[in-house]
């Protein structure tokens, strides 16, 4: 059990490849090359990139599930990054920033014009780019603040987006000159993003899920229910995939975002019985999202999973990183239990509790229940297609 779900499992040596593949994703347009002049000083940002890159990507994950919008949990729109901005304290009250600057941010990581950024979304590695660029402008908050957000609002006005131009945040890093941007990006992590990591401690709970999955005892609930739970994961799937079901690979993805939240919601695990079960529909984006491998196990450089450009996306065709695999649909099962029984602490015992009582849910209420797959077939196709007609 453990070698087929091996990916969602933490392997730290593939940690390195992850993040050197963000970095050349980051730098491909030659946009760090930029960000930061100094080659010492772009292998200590990546290093920090690194040593908190487990925390970012959760973080990015929890974020991207902001929204109703199910065709996009595994991309940041504005108003999700604007919700991380606040929560880090350079949004709203009391903070550096306002809804101008963001939107050049934003442009900038995502190497956008600015009056795109309302229908833009950010993956990943643009969101580690924003971070860096947030770091470097957290350090003009007094008198170069203020000047740097009126090249912002200048620029926008404008109307035009030259990069060498809008380079707002570089010219101010240079008149500083006794801070590197290494050591701005880790005040900013410790500090700042330490606030975000802080507020949603109990929502956060990727990578102790992680961990909690490589136990022998909660590997055993899922083996021991592996034929039905195999069996629910395909009754929800759209078409069934090709060959018999003990042939299909387990790493590929099939089921959406939509058929996922109707799996849950005929699984009863959406009811409750008070503050202390609550389980939302916010948070079953999150768990969708959150069981995405951050890899591409089919790049021989394990680069970051990655969404096609919508321009260049048809209608109806997903990527990996919009279809989940059965190996992702049982990490997402743990990560539900986790949410929905939240706890500080996380007991070994406890968690396998709360798994298996997930795992009784699903396979009580969703398994084999044709008459309600059918009553349900009329809802998820709505569903699918709402999608459809927003990824188009």
């Amino acid at each position: 059990m453990r070698k087929m779900i091996g990916p969602q499992l933490l392997q730290m040596e593939n940690l390195d490849p992850a993040v050197d593949g963000a970095w050349a994703e980051m730098n491909r347009q030659g946009l760090m090359d930029q960000f930061i002049r100094n080659p010492r000083d772009q292998d200590k940002v990546r290093r920090i990139l690194r040593d908190h890159f487990l925390e970012l990507s959760e973080l990015f994950k929890f974020y991207s599930a902001g929204t109703q919008n199910l065709a996009d949990a595994h991309q940041l729109e504005f108003s999700e990054f604007c919700a991380f901005a606040r929560d880090v304290g350079v949004f709203g009250p009391g903070g550096f920033a306002d809804h101008a600057l963001l939107n050049v941010c934003f442009a900038e990581a995502c190497e956008i014009p600015p009056q795109q950024v309302k229908g833009g979304h950010m993956e990943l590695y643009q969101f580690l780019t924003s971070l860096i660029w947030l770091a470097q402008v957290a350090q003009q908050a007094t008198a170069e603040a203020s000047k740097a957000k009126k090249g912002a609002l200048a620029l926008i006005a404008g109307g035009g987006h030259e990069r060498k131009k809008s380079m707002i945040t570089r010219q101010g890093v240079a008149k500083h000159g006794f801070m590197s941007t290494a050591e701005m990006l880790r005040t900013f992590v410790d500090t700042r993003v330490a606030l975000a990591l802080k507020k949603q401690a109990t929502q956060l709970i990727g990578i102790v899920t992680k961990e909690c999955l490589n136990t022998d005892a909660v590997l055993a609930r899922f083996y021991e229910h592996h034929d039905a739970l195999l069996g629910v994961y395909m009754t929800y799937l759209p078409s069934k995939p090709p060959g018999k079901a003990e042939k299909m690979d387990l790493l590929e993805g099939y089921m959406t975002m939509a058929e996922f939240q109707v799996l849950i919601e005929d699984s009863t695990l959406l009811r409750s019985q008070g503050d202390d079960d609550e389980l939302t529909l916010k948070e079953v984006r999150q768990a969708f999202a959150g069981a995405q491998t951050d890899i591409d196990l089919d790049s021989g450089d394990l680069a970051p999973k990655k969404a096609p450009k919508r321009k260049d996306a048809p209608k109806g065709n997903l990527s990996s990183a919009q279809l989940m695999s059965y190996a992702e649909f049982l990490e997402a099962v743990l990560r539900l239990a986790m949410l929905k029984w939240e706890a500080d602490e996380h007991d070994a015992d406890a968690v396998t509790e709360k798994c298996a009582t997930a795992i009784d849910m699903i396979l009580k209420h969703s398994h084999n229940n044709n008459e309600k797959r059918a009553r349900r077939g009329t809802r998820a196709g709505l569903q699918r297609g709402a999608s459809n007609f927003n990824r188009g």
